[in-house]
């Protein structure tokens, strides 16, 4: 997370979340 804002890594965070794994595996998508 080096060069990157928070509010990309917001979206990012949020998009991937979304349709890589359900919101009750939050760990899956960011470890």
């Amino acid at each position: 997370m080096t060069g990157v804002p928070k509010t990309a890594i917001e979206l990012a965070k949020r998009f991937e979340g979304f349709h890589r794994v359900p919101r009750t595996d939050p760990g899956r998508a960011h470890p």
